[in-house]
């Protein structure tokens, strides 16, 4: 039986081994499908409630913005009641009223003449005055005898109609002024504690993921100041000193805001008489213009209305203000942790405060203020309980111009009557003692932009304080403008020349150059193309190592010299050998230009500043593929001068440009940032700083039609012309997607969508053949350049940038480029002349290495992406990170780096 089960074993076994494989592929796979949908569902889990917390936070910081307000708005609100003393002027108001009726109770023959005439304007006068009876509004320090100067010396007499006239100008300006200060301290508040709200999360994010400290271990060194959550937020002293900043407004800011108020009012109300009757359209509409004085006429004043004086002091006057409001002693100083994170917090406010959205945001606080102004009004000046009519100009929105006309049946009341429920209405606008505030209330419940202001500035993580040096005689787009200045234009012209030399001898064989050296047939042309690449390739390397050791101006400029004085000799080649000569040494002077400028272009920009810097760089190309074929285009037309023929003025005039240019460029071109003069000590580090963060230390009447534009591709010197177009749209695709690609900080999908565009248009020249689809093909011509020449500087600056340290970014761009190359010798074999007129083989080839190129480019993608969640899970379980000179050491390959993609 033994035997029997052994030989069913044996027969069965490669049965038996591949049920085993699959019940055990199937047992992993099932508990790898399990595994990870256990994962989601504990990171959904997690999400949701990191999710609820952050709107529990946001929420709890909004109501702490409301009860802030209501605590600081007394502050000002007294101070504005005190400038503005209402409650005296009507006091005084009532006195002289008083002192008129003793007069005439007191007097001789008081008949029926003064009976009959004294009442009424006694009356009327009652009955304003008696409106002002504000029901304990009136302050115990206005009562009693007239109001005496700080000095001692009493106000000169008024008449009654001056009196009037400032109980109007003070009460509406009174009101106007206490709005917009609470309009602009909600808002403020909303700025700060939202500002400081944020930097608490993200220290408190920080303070959980950090890996607890070992304390057993014993430090030598002390690093308890080297604590990062004080710079996001946790720093007691910094939060003090920056809330202290609210003190401007209340002190300060309000009285630069009320002779604006009131300097308005007098111009729109200083006509009325105040017995006058107003309606409720009326009083509106002069509301609105005085709102249109102080905030702008227009929708575009408006919009650019400045604020920003009101809120923060100037920054001259900001260590007083800090000594005025108690917070700072005289001889109190700030570390230099507490001022830079202080001045980034005053940085960011001025930058949130001077934005559009501020403005509009203001503009309906204002709206919903005074909406609520004329509501109560309404209901106590014009005994209305209905609500004002939608037409009725209260708001600066699109019906706000529209004025109706007058409706006979709308009710009136005095101005004066107005005027007393405005002086009562100022108590409540500042109200902040006995909540609620209705004013208050009606911003936050009727603005819902106040709340989405408030969420976008606590979601902005991209403003966080960093540790880089503060520029304090510059700005960074400043600096960034002045660095693309020095070494923008000198790479790009280097390299237009160098690749100008390289790919002109294409356009010398269209001037006869093959037929004067006697290699029409065969594959010597070729030869002669593909032997420029094998030094090319080889010298790569150590032109990079040479690059940093003799330094960049150096090197480049004497490999430029060199390759241009070449160019001029090949110019003079007489025979095969000779062309094959100097095309080699050609291609051993050019090896360093393209890896070197690359190189030192990733020694200026960080990785989200240089994708739109290497693809202007690279664009050169582009250029130099249209201006080569019209430089020669005119070249050819010195045919027969001195001797020469016209490919030979090809070489020797572009030759010499290149040599003129190589000995002005030894003086300009810049070395490293460490060592150039034209940057200051504080941009240098500042330079040096941000580089290190990022990747560690680190005839035109004549008639044209189809016949004639196909015609053009018989005449050399045309056809040359005819290059222009395709290699000019290159250049405007490739910038195109090289901004695209900085803005959105993304690389993958930038390399892919062109070598796609590419392949179509590499797949329209396989299929349509013929003179009759000449325009198709060569719009297809306009795909192959743009997808081709956008996609490679992508793909260049992805791998260069994502290499830290200069010692990998300088070899490992080297070899980048060097085997690039190796493409270069296949593709001048790929298109051969018996291929002519179809070169199907060279199509194919070409769109064979496009799709081998997306496919390392998608797996590229897939091992950065890796990678990084391999680096973050790592750091999440505890690993200890490098320190700075372990980093300078690994570059890229440190824990803490991450890859772009």
């Amino acid at each position: 039986m033994i035997g029997a089960t052994r030989r069913w074993f044996r027969r069965n076994r490669k049965g038996l081994a591949i049920g085993a494989g699959v019940i055990g592929a199937g047992y992993l796979a099932g508990q790898y499908v399990l595994s990870k949908i256990s994962e989601a569902r504990e990171r959904m889990s997690s999400d949701r409630i990191a999710r609820e917390n952050l709107r529990r936070r946001f929420e709890q910081n909004q109501t702490d913005c409301t009860y802030t307000v209501l605590a600081l708005l007394p502050t000002a609100a007294e101070d504005i009641v005190d400038a503005l003393p209402v409650e005296e002027l009507t006091k005084e108001l009532q006195r002289k009223r008083a002192e008129r009726l003793a007069r005439l109770s007191a007097g001789e023959g008081t008949g029926s003449d003064l009976s009959s005439v004294s009442p009424s304007l006694p009356e009327d006068d009652r009955r304003s005055l008696s409106s002002f009876q504000s029901d304990g509004f009136v302050r115990t320090s206005q009562m009693g005898e007239p109001s005496v100067e700080g000095d001692g010396e009493a106000r000169p007499k008024r008449n009654k109609t001056q009196l009037w006239n400032e109980v109007k100008i003070t009460s509406i300006t009174r009101s106007f002024t206490l709005v917009y200060t609470l309009s602009l301290l909600t808002l403020f508040t909303r700025i700060q504690l939202n500002l400081l709200g944020r930097r608490n999360y993200l220290s408190s994010v920080i303070s959980m993921a950090t890996p607890p400290a070992n304390e057993s271990t014993i430090r030598l060194e002390d690093h308890d100041d080297d604590d990062l959550t004080q710079t996001l937020g946790n720093d007691f002293e910094t939060n003090r000193r920056y809330l202290a900043f609210s003190w401007w407004l209340l002190h300060r800011g309000w009285k630069q805001l009320m002779n604006e108020v009131q300097t308005a009012v007098t111009e729109v109300f200083g006509p009325l008489n105040p017995r006058e009757d107003v309606s409720l359209a009326r009083l509106s509409e002069l509301f609105l213009e005085v709102r249109k004085r102080v905030e702008g006429h227009t929708e575009e004043e408006r919009k650019h209305r400045k604020w920003l004086s009101y809120l923060l002091p100037p920054c001259e006057g900001e260590d007083k203000l800090l000594e005025e409001s108690g917070v700072l002693g005289v001889t109190e100083l700030a570390n230099s942790q507490t001022a830079t994170t202080l001045r980034h917090l005053l940085d960011e406010t001025a930058d949130l405060i001077e934005s559009p959205t501020f403005t509009r945001v203001l503009m309906l606080l204002n709206n919903e203020c005074f909406q609520t102004l004329i509501q109560q009004c309404t209901a106590d000046a014009f005994k209305s309980t209905s609500q004002p009519s939608t037409s009725v100009p209260q708001s600066f929105t699109s019906v706000a111009t529209v004025v109706p006309g007058a409706d006979s049946s709308e009710p009136k009341a005095k101005l004066a009557n107005v005027l007393a429920v405005l002086a009562r209405q100022a108590h409540v606008i500042g109200n902040g003692t006995n909540p609620p505030n209705i004013y208050l209330t009606a911003m936050d419940q009727g603005v819902r932009e106040l709340e989405a202001f408030a969420a976008v500035i606590e979601g902005h993580v991209n403003a966080l304080p960093t540790d880089l040096p503060q520029l304090r005689n510059t700005t960074e787009r400043k600096l960034m403008a002045k660095i693309d200045w020095h070494l923008m234009p000198c790479l790009c012209v280097m390299y237009l020349l160098a690749f100008l030399d390289r790919v002109n001898i294409s356009n010398a064989a269209v001037l006869g150059l093959q037929e004067d050296l006697n290699i029409v047939n065969g594959t010597k042309y070729n030869t002669a193309l593909t032997i420029f690449f094998v030094p090319y390739v080889i010298f790569e390397i150590p032109s990079n190592i040479l690059l940093k050791k003799l330094r960049p101006h150096v090197w480049l400029t004497g490999c430029m010299f060199l390759f241009g004085l070449v160019t001029i000799c090949q110019g003079l080649v007489s025979n095969w050998g000779g062309l094959m000569t100097t095309r080699w040494f050609l291609g051993m002077f050019e090896t360093g230009m393209f890896p070197g400028c690359f190189y030192l272009l990733g020694m200026w920009y960080k990785r989200s500043e240089a994708q739109k810097r290497f693809s202007f760089f690279f664009s050169s190309t582009t250029l130099a593929g249209a201006f080569g074929g019209l430089l020669a285009s005119g070249l050819g037309k010195m045919d027969g001068i001195r001797g020469y023929r016209g490919w030979r003025w090809v070489f020797i005039i572009e030759g010499l440009i290149t040599c003129v240019v190589s000995l002005a460029w030894f003086f300009v071109i810049p070395d490293f940032p460490e060592e150039v003069k034209w940057l200051t000590d504080e941009e240098r580090e500042f330079l040096k700083a941000k580089l290190a963060k990022d990747s560690g230390s680190a005839g035109h009447d004549a008639k044209i039609g189809w016949r004639e534009v196909l015609e053009v591709f018989k005449d050399s010197i045309k056809t040359q012309l005819y290059s222009i177009p395709p290699w000019a749209a290159a250049w405007g695709f490739s910038m195109l997607v090289a901004i695209l690609s900085d803005k959105t900080r993304h690389r993958f999908a930038f390399t892919i969508v062109p070598m796609l565009i590419a392949m179509a248009g590499f797949g329209i020249l396989l299929n349509v053949h013929g003179q009759a689809h000449r325009n198709v093909q060569y719009g297809a011509l306009f795909m192959v350049t743009s997808g081709c020449y956008s996609a490679m500087p992508v793909i260049v600056c992805w791998f260069a940038m994502n290499l830290a340290g200069h010692r990998r970014r300088s070899v490992g761009t080297a070899w980048q480029i060097g085997f690039g190359n190796i493409g270069g010798i296949i593709s001048t074999y790929a298109f051969l002349k018996k291929d002519a007129p179809e070169y199907r083989p060279g199509y194919i080839i070409s769109v064979s290495f496009l799709s081998f190129s997306a496919a390392c480019c998608m797996v590229y993608f897939a091992a950065v992406w890796y990678d990084n969640r391999r680096r973050d899970q790592a750091i999440a379980d505890g690993t200890a990170i490098p320190s700075d000179e372990d980093q300078e050491l690994l570059g890229d390959m440190a824990l803490n780096y991450r890859y772009n993609y």
